[in-house]
């Protein structure tokens, strides 16, 4: 943070940190709502009520267990409603498979550029393959080694113990295993959403 010295708000630097899975999932539950709270201020209500409205077509019979997916002409996006471990492992394993998409993670948002049919095959080979994740995350590392780059000396470290403080602190297989065993997509509708504009 760099301090503010005129009276303006202070600047903020960095990603931001972790959000834990169940935050993400009680946004989730709030966005499926109609409750009102009156102690929001004006934007916030008003971003909240938009948010409504995009996720008005969602309605899952069981919400724990389902995430909206919204199909676009040649693409869609995939709204996990996860921490950031889990969807930091769900994109790692969608390139390990060469599904080719972009992690908005606050957002928690997985933008695929391929058509929705696609993405559901691809998603469900996944879901019936035995994953390996040393082996998912050695061979990424090679492609990608700025997967490290959160730790200052992680890149002098024989190769084993790279991955092994990337499955340990950065990535989450057994939540996510959890999740691809779980979880199922629902289909949006087709009203032009908000996140369009990333596309």
């Amino acid at each position: 943070m760099r301090p503010a010295l005129d009276g303006k708000k202070p600047t903020f630097f960095g990603s931001g940190g972790s959000v834990h899975p169940r935050i993400r999932d009680k946004m989730l539950e709030i966005l499926l709502s109609d409750a009102a709270f009156p102690w929001l201020e004006e934007s916030a209500a008003l971003t909240l009520h938009t948010l409504r409205q995009e996720f008005n077509t969602f309605r899952p019979v069981d919400r724990s267990t389902a995430r909206p997916l919204r199909g676009l002409p040649s693409s869609c996006l995939a709204y996990t409603f996860s921490g950031t471990a889990v969807n930091r492992t769900i994109s790692l394993i969608l390139r390990h498979y060469q599904v080719y998409h972009t992690l908005i993670d606050h957002e928690s948002v997985l933008e695929v550029n391929q058509p929705t049919d696609a993405f559901l095959s691809a998603w469900s080979r996944i879901r019936n393959t035995h994953l390996d994740p040393d082996l998912i995350i050695e061979e990424q590392l090679t492609t990608f080694p700025a997967l490290l780059s959160f730790s200052k000396w992680g890149q002098f470290l024989p190769l084993p113990f790279q991955v092994s403080i990337l499955k340990n602190r950065h990535f989450d297989f057994i939540g996510t295993s959890e999740f691809l065993q779980t979880n199922t997509w629902t289909l949006l509708s087709q009203a032009k959403p908000l996140h369009e504009r990333h596309l």
